[in-house]
C-alpha cells in the first residue's frame, strides 16, 4: 500500500509551525508521496500576476527527499475555507467569467510547474462533487469535466477526483467521478464533530458500515486511494481542536483509522492534519511522530 500525507502550508503557519521546517520535517518519515495545494487566491493576487515561489519550494524539498507529490488544481483546494477565490475574481463558480479565470489559473499552473518529474498525479479540484466552504457549494459537473479536459490537453499524468467518504452511498458521486479520473479518491474522518446535546460532544464516523464501504469500493470502475485518512482532531472550533485532549482524536484514534484503512480495497492512504503531529512535538508530546516509526514494518 502506498503511504502519503496531506501538506499544507495554511496550516502549518495556523498552529504557529515554520512551514519549510514542518514539510522539511514530514518528508523524513516512511512516506511515499506528499499532496500539495496550489492556492489560487495566494498565487494570483492580482489579474495575471503569478507568483508560484511557495509551491516550487515544496516542490523543489519533496524532489530533493525523493517524494512523489499529488498537486491539487482549480477553485477548490485541501482546507477550509475550500474554495480560494482571489479578491480580483467574482466567487460564484457558475459564472462563465469566473469558469474562464479558473482554467487559465489552471493551465498556467501546469505550464510553470510541470518541468517537475516528481508530480506524479494531478488532483482536479478538491471534492468538487460535493457541497463544501462557507455557502456549502460545489463545482458543477460540466465545469468539472472541462478542467480535467484542459488538464488531460495539458499533461499526460494521471488525474484523482476525490470525494467526501462519510457520506459515499447516499451522494451517490462515485461513478460521476470514475468517469472523468482515472483514480478516484475518498476522504474518511472516522471522528467527526456534529453537535452538542446536553453540553456533551457528539461524534460520528462514516454513515456506511465498513462492510458496505468495502462493497462500494470493490466495485468502482477505478482505483481508489484515502486521499484523507483523519489523522488531527474534527471539533466544534479551533480550541476544541487545541484541547490537551480533544474528545475525536488521540493516538488510541489515529490507530483505529490507520487499522479500518487498511481492511478497505484501497491502493493508497494519505493521512490527513500531519500538521498536528509536528505541534503535538512542539508542545512536548511526540506521541504521533514516534507512531511513524511502525509505518515502516507496515
Amino acid at each position: 500500500m502506498i503511504l502519503g500525507a496531506t501538506y499544507s502550508h495554511h496550516q502549518a503557519t495556523w498552529l504557529d509551525l515554520k512551514p519549510v521546517e514542518s514539510l522539511k520535517a514530514i518528508c523524513t518519515w516512511p512516506i511515499k508521496m506528499i499532496r500539495l495545494g496550489a492556492y489560487w487566491d495566494e498565487i494570483e493576487k492580482e489579474p495575471g500576476e503569478y507568483d508560484f515561489s511557495k509551491l516550487i519550494q515544496q516542490l523543489e524539498i519533496c524532489q530533493q527527499t525523493d517524494k512523489k507529490v499529488v498537486l491539487s488544481l482549480g477553485i477548490k483546494a485541501p482546507r477550509w475555507p475550500e474554495f480560494y477565490f482571489p479578491d480580483h475574481v467574482e466567487p460564484d463558480i457558475n459564472l462563465p467569467t469566473t469558469q474562464a479565470k479558473a482554467r487559465q489559473f489552471i493551465q498556467v499552473t501546469i505550464q510553470t510547474i510541470r518541468s517537475f518529474n516528481n508530480i506524479s498525479h494531478w488532483q482536479v479540484e478538491n471534492e468538487p462533487l460535493d457541497p463544501s466552504g462557507p455557502h456549502q457549494q460545489t463545482i458543477p459537473l460540466s465545469f468539472l469535466q472541462s478542467e480535467v479536459d484542459l488538464v488531460r490537453q495539458l499533461d499526460s499524468r494521471s488525474i484523482i477526483i476525490n470525494l467526501w467518504g462519510n457520506d459515499l452511498s447516499t451522494r451517490g458521486n462515485l461513478d460521476q467521478a470514475a468517469a472523468l479520473a482515472d483514480i478516484v479518491g475518498i476522504d474518511l474522518y472516522y471522528k467527526q464533530f456534529m453537535m452538542n446535546v446536553l453540553g456533551k460532544s457528539i461524534y460520528a464516523g462514516p454513515r456506511d458500515s465498513a462492510n458496505h464501504l468495502s462493497e462500494i469500493l470493490a466495485n468502482s470502475s477505478k482505483p481508489v486511494w484515502i486521499m484523507e485518512l483523519q489523522a488531527e482532531p474534527w471539533e466544534k472550533d479551533g480550541a476544541g481542536y487545541k484541547k490537551s485532549n480533544p474528545g475525536s482524536f488521540n493516538v488510541s484514534q489515529l490507530q483505529k483509522n490507520w487499522q479500518a484503512a487498511q481492511k478497505l480495497p484501497v491502493e493508497a492512504v494519505f493521512f490527513w492534519g500531519v500538521e498536528y503531529w509536528l505541534w503535538q512535538q512542539q508542545q512536548g508530546n511526540n506521541q504521533f511522530v514516534n507512531w511513524t516509526k511502525q509505518l515502516q514494518t507496515s
